[in-house]
């Protein structure tokens, strides 16, 4: 009987340590590709084909060690489990099933805490005023009920002042126009990732396929792209690019796993997904948040194959969407002026939210985005292919990360 590709088993966790690049994790979750990989089992051989003979045959390649590569993933993103981290909650107890692929790909972690908003005055503008002092600190991640859209509303922290916490941008209804924080409502917060280009050690992954009668392990793996990717008109993607590992193993014992469904929220769409660019909302859409990891091996001839796991010497991100050319204001679409305005020497702060539900929403943030722009056909209209390249803001200090994501 034929094998069937899609009748794999994926599972992966993260190792003990930076130092760890051969060992089982002992905790391991499930996963479902959406691209059904193939799972290769790669050897590197000497050429031997130019070799002097003297009856010119052929002599055979010499067999080497194993090769880094492994496969690309693209896996569904799910919000935190417990519909969020409400009042009260860390959002530190609660998981997501990529938690460890984003904590590689950005390298800094922070979690925070929720809250609930003040019962008479919630505040205005960027003011979101809690109940008591907030358990908001600058650079987490906010899910905020709108007074007049109804609606859940994602912003950043970026400082905070006894009860009145200051967010990145005023909130806004699904036409751009001003909103404010409803009162006494739940404040739900994030576990937040933002890019570390100086964190060169992480700890690496472990992945497991498992086929029928064939299971393949991979050792000590990292990745060199990592993809946000809301090109699918309905549910939001995670696309791991470029996997490599410093060992793999493919005569293991069959495990046999059952599919058990990993700690987690619920989908994220990308429908009633906005974008800001600064304080305006604009209509945008095929968006895209991108992060570069340039890996270098730690060649070393003790180490399995040669290496011993990988070093991500710089990370770099960038963000690309579509946004529509005209001049409707409710929600924005971009002008000869404003795409003037951009593509001159100036960054913006670039915000996209993801899926409007705690346990099903994410968000993220450049604050200070190199944009540029170029003329595109937009299904027949025109369009502004947007490229933002994410640099360093003026709160670095405060809220480290050219580019943070926060997933509630």
């Amino acid at each position: 009987m034929s094998d069937n590709k899609q009748a794999v088993y994926v599972q992966y966790g993260q190792h003990a340590s930076t130092t760890d690049w051969s060992s089982t994790p002992g905790s391991l979750k499930h996963l479902r590709p959406r691209n059904a990989p193939v799972w290769p089992i790669p050897l590197t051989h000497r050429d031997r084909s130019g070799y002097q003979t003297g009856n010119q045959e052929r002599i055979k390649d010499i067999v080497g060690s194993k090769g880094p590569e492994v496969t690309d993933l693209e896996i569904d993103a799910y919000g935190l489990d417990s519909s969020g981290a409400g009042d009260g909650t860390d959002a530190s107890t609660l998981d997501t099933d990529a938690y460890e692929i984003l904590s590689v790909a950005f390298g800094g972690t922070q979690d925070g805490t929720g809250d609930t908003s003040d019962a008479s005055d919630a505040g205005s503008g960027t003011t979101v005023t809690m109940d008591a002092a907030a358990a908001f600190a600058a650079g987490d991640g906010m899910l905020i009920k709108g007074t007049t859209s109804g609606k859940y509303v994602a912003r950043e922290a970026v400082s905070v002042s006894s009860a009145d916490v200051t967010v990145d941008r005023a909130l806004t209804t699904d036409v751009g126009a001003a909103d404010t924080a409803d009162e006494d409502e739940v404040v739900y917060a994030a576990r937040s990732f933002y890019l570390a280009p100086l964190q060169h050690d992480v700890s690496h992954l472990y992945l497991k396929a498992e086929g029928v009668d064939w299971r393949r392990d991979y050792y000590g793996c990292l990745f060199a792209t990592f993809e946000i990717d809301a090109t699918d008109p309905l549910a939001l993607v995670y696309r791991v690019g470029g996997i490599q590992s410093t060992d793999w193993a493919d005569d293991e014992s069959d495990a046999n796993p059952t599919y058990s469904a990993p700690t987690r929220g619920s989908l994220i769409n990308t429908y009633d997904s906005p974008l800001w660019l600064d304080s305006t909302l604009y209509m945008a859409h095929s968006v895209k948040a991108i992060v570069e990891l340039a890996l270098a091996p730690r060649t070393g001839q003790g180490g399995a194959n040669g290496r011993h796991g990988f070093a991500v010497v710089g990370r770099t991100a960038r963000i690309e969407a579509t946004l529509r050319s005209g001049g409707l204001t409710t929600p924005h679409e971009v002008s000869d002026t404003a795409a003037t305005t951009f593509r001159g020497d100036t960054v913006v702060d670039v915000g996209v939210q993801f899926g409007r539900s705690p346990g099903s929403a994410s968000y993220f943030r450049a604050p200070a985005a190199e944009v540029r722009l170029d003329p595109v056909d937009d299904n027949g209209m025109l369009g502004w292919q947007m490229v933002a390249h994410c640099t360093e803001s003026g709160n670095h200090a405060n809220v480290p990360g050219a580019l943070r994501y926060h997933v509630f």
